[in-house]
């Protein structure tokens, strides 16, 4: 029985709607297999990938410092340049280095002492991934520091005992295990920016550090079909409008027009996923008169029609 509308609209969980609204899908890819010194260039990722580290190694990605990565630790890179991965700074190209598909992996792989990384591949929807990956720099460290260390060894043994089982169940237990590192990574990403930075891209990775503007923003997303106005929402915060909307800008990054198109928006994706209802349906919740007039914003802001849109994320 699908989720009643009504209920569906009153999801407020950012980080899971912006990985739903991308297609986001992280899962286990191969393993990077070395011995002795070796380097090696690679192209940049179609899209996002991921390496679960065993023993050290160095990743240089170009405009970027240079990242030691140690054992545990997890490291992201994203689509835009190729990088080096080697066992040394200074090692030139070439080595006993060589980067085993999914299905190229032994049980025992793992465990073997050459064994680098584990590697995983992060797919997104073809029309709406770029949500997710204009928001992302071109590389994420997360250590397995203390913070992190309790959740990391964690995933990171139950992710390595799969990968050595090859038992029944194991690629669907693979797959969530990698999505959950992901989601993790995503968490700590977020959790590591500036107050003022967290929200520049309609407050996907975090909450304004403006109060004022926090608790309207709440209410906002709360409430996406009141009649909102610049005078209203600046009246909510006992501000002139030129205050508001300055204030509100300089928190969010937009505008609190766009702000509210973007969580219509956002409520439309996720209702085309998640029910059955007709898209002219959707629309008219969502405030539109028509479902060409609803078909249009979204396509506007989807650069998709939410019939392709839902078909997409079958």
């Amino acid at each position: 029985m699908a989720t009643p509308l009504s209920d569906l609209m009153n999801l407020v969980d950012p980080l899971s709607d912006l990985m739903n609204l991308a297609g986001a899908h992280c899962s286990i890819s191969g393993a990077v297999v070395a011995s002795g010194r070796w380097s090696a260039l690679l192209p940049s990722p179609k899209s996002i990938k991921l390496f679960v580290i065993k023993s050290r190694c160095y990743f240089a990605i170009k405009g970027e410092q240079i990242v030691v990565a140690d054992r545990g630790d997890i490291l992201v890179v994203r689509h835009g340049n190729p990088y080096m991965m080697s066992s040394a700074l200074g090692t030139p190209l070439g080595g006993d280095v060589a980067f085993l598909h999914d299905n190229q992996l032994a049980n025992d792989a793992y465990q073997s002492s050459a064994c680098v990384a584990l590697a995983c591949f992060v797919s997104l929807n073809e029309h709406t991934g770029n949500i997710l990956m204009k928001m992302l720099p071109n590389s994420i460290v997360v250590r397995a520091c203390e913070e992190n260390k309790t959740w990391l060894a964690g995933l990171y043994d139950q992710l390595v005992s799969e990968v050595r089982a090859n038992d029944i169940g194991a690629k669907l237990a693979i797959d969530t295990l990698t999505q959950l590192i992901f989601l993790r990574v995503l968490r700590a990403y977020s959790r590591s920016l500036p107050a003022n930075k967290a929200t520049t891209d309609s407050g996907w990775f975090g909450k304004p550090h403006d109060e004022r503007i926090a608790a309207i923003v709440a209410h906002m997303n709360e409430r996406p079909l009141d009649p909102w106005t610049l005078q209203s929402l600046s009246e909510s915060c006992n501000m002139s409008r030129t205050t508001f909307a300055k204030r509100f800008r300089l928190s969010m990054g937009i505008t609190p027009h766009a702000y509210l198109r973007d969580i219509k928006m956002k409520q439309a994706a996720l209702l085309l996923i998640q029910s059955d209802c007709s898209v002219a349906n959707i629309g008219y919740h969502l405030g539109y008169e028509s479902e060409s007039a609803f078909s249009a914003a979204f396509k506007k802001a989807m650069n998709v029609s939410p019939g392709h849109y839902r078909a997409s994320m079958g």
